[in-house]
């Protein structure tokens, strides 16, 4: 097989998902589950044909003899690692031009990026062995700002924050919104700095890292939430399981290293015997 950096896969939704059907995995994240529905079993027999045909001639699915088939190992590689990872990142991202998802699946020996360049192609690609996957989930976040001052963690209730969102995105009341913040105790700098995420709407992005369950281990899942203009990054999280949110302004170097300290989490228990 190619050298892991070199794997890299196009597939339509259609493709995607008659691959899925031969690993008995019906969806992974990211494909649409509502992609055929209200189609007739006709109109769905005719797309997984004509999905399967053309994987046939792009050398992706190898028929056989007796009726059945054999997969390419490099989509062996690439999807069924997709399919049954032990490991999970996903990033939700929305900036000004759009929104996406990009996922991160891997097993002690491989790491597959699943992204989505345009509606309905789905692009997997290998991440080589010593690929620093810190840098290239951290990436997406496009350029970030070289913010050096900060303050410390401040904690408002998820009803307020999503008051004042709404009254800056839906009436355009800032000076409104930013008396509420300060009302339940954020300093101004960082009430204005929210004020100005919200109203920017530069890039918001919410995180989670995922060990998924085996025998011998429970699933595991954490994340936050970022918010980051073009002076700020806010990093955002659930506090102690309350309707708190606890909203601390971060550096860029505070941002990879709390993306490395829950990535190695996550990674290392992959070293651990079963």
């Amino acid at each position: 097989m190619e050298e892991a950096k070199d794997l890299v896969l196009d597939l339509s939704q259609e493709e995607l998902l008659y691959l899925l059907s031969l690993f008995n995995t019906p969806l992974i994240p990211g494909l649409d589950p509502a992609i055929l529905q209200g189609a007739s079993e006709r109109e769905i027999a005719i797309a997984v044909d004509v999905a399967a045909r053309a994987l046939i001639a792009r050398g992706l699915v190898i028929p056989k003899e007796n009726g059945k088939v054999d997969l390419n190992e490099v989509v062996v590689a690439l999807v069924g690692t997709c399919a049954f990872p032990s490991f999970s990142v996903v990033l939700d991202l929305v900036t000004p031009l759009m929104r996406q998802s990009v996922f991160w699946h891997g097993t002690q020996n491989l790491i597959i990026e699943h992204s989505q360049p345009m509606p309905a192609i789905h692009k997997f690609r290998a991440l080589a062995k010593d690929s620093d996957l810190v840098a290239q989930i951290v990436a997406w976040l496009g350029e970030l700002p070289s913010n050096d001052s900060k303050e410390g963690s401040q904690k408002i209730s998820s009803v307020t924050y999503e008051t004042s969102r709404k009254l800056v995105l839906d009436e355009q009341k800032n000076s409104e919104a930013l008396q509420i913040l300060q009302g339940e105790g954020l300093t101004e700098r960082v009430g204005e700095g929210i004020i100005k995420a919200f109203s920017e709407g530069k890039v918001s992005a919410k995180i989670a890292f995922m060990r998924h369950a085996r025998p011998d281990q429970p699933s595991v899942i954490d994340g936050a939430s970022f918010i980051i203009t073009s002076s700020n990054i806010f990093l955002i999280t659930p506090f102690e399981g309350s309707s708190q949110l606890e909203i601390k302004e971060v550096t860029v170097n505070d941002l990879l290293s709390w993306v490395k300290i829950r990535l190695d989490a996550i990674l290392e228990s992959q070293s651990t015997p079963s």
